[in-house]
């Protein structure tokens, strides 16, 4: 199939975007697909079997044509349950068990920031958790703590922040039993803050030691009138794409 060049300023069109994409090399030289801007410097070369992207920092793949975004991925976090003040595994419901967290228990993770993080943009934690309660009221309240540090031999770990969290439960109406809550709170901003990370410290390899204690618990009426903490997961703007480079500068 021979290869198609669009110049800059060339749309190609919904009726022939499917065609356009299926073509071996296809390459864009600038202009838009459905209104995104691709390759304006450097060209994107769409193939048959695979695309090549500029190894340059801010290139990758977005979603929403109307207002092209980089989507948002899970880091999932190794956690550890066998902490200072751990949590108690109890039974969750029929022969499922999980942690159920009192005052002062926490549990401890680590999260590796990836090689398709999009330089400069903020981290967002949040933690999975539910109750088994038939009445539930009052708040659901704990902090995450953590230390950061770039990797390769560039930074030291910092000295510990502390978000804190809360979460309204109301009433068993607004917060069910067996309803799978996520609760969220900001990691990172520009130029950080007293709780927050300077989002200009974050690059790929870089390592994040956190810590989640719970510092209230809801009234909670059952069988267990803990709530149960079921994971802990960072999110972040995926490039889609990897990095040209294993270490520093990874992009080229």
């Amino acid at each position: 199939m021979p290869k198609t060049v669009y110049a800059t300023g060339d749309i190609p069109t919904a009726a022939n975007f499917n065609a356009f994409t299926q073509e071996a090399n296809a390459a864009i030289t600038g202009g838009t697909i459905e209104g995104a801007t691709v390759g304006v410097a450097t060209p994107a070369i769409v193939g048959s079997t695979f695309n090549i992207f500029p190894k340059a920092s801010g290139y990758g793949v977005k979603v929403d044509t109307s207002t092209p975004t980089f989507p948002w991925r899970d880091k999932e976090g190794i956690l550890n349950y066998a902490s200072a003040v751990p949590g108690s595994l109890n039974i969750y419901r029929n022969t499922i068990r999980d942690y159920s967290f009192s005052v002062n228990d926490e549990v401890d993770g680590k999260f590796h920031i990836p090689h398709d993080y999009v330089p400069g943009t903020d981290l967002y934690i949040h933690v999975h958790w539910s109750h088994i309660g038939t009445v539930i009221s009052g708040n659901f309240t704990g902090a995450f703590k953590y230390i950061y540090a770039k990797g390769h031999n560039q930074a030291a770990f910092q000295a510990e922040k502390d978000i804190p969290v809360t979460y309204a439960t109301v009433n068993i109406a607004t917060t069910p039993r067996y309803q799978h809550m996520i609760t969220e709170v900001q990691l990172s901003s520009a130029g950080g803050s007293a709780t927050l990370l300077d989002t200009a410290l974050i690059e790929i390899d870089g390592i994040l030691l956190a810590n989640w204690v719970q510092t209230a618990i809801p009234t909670i009426t059952g069988t267990i009138t803990e709530p149960f903490i079921h994971f802990v997961d960072l999110h972040y703007q995926s490039t889609g794409i990897g990095t040209k480079a294993k270490a520093p500068n990874f992009y080229v």
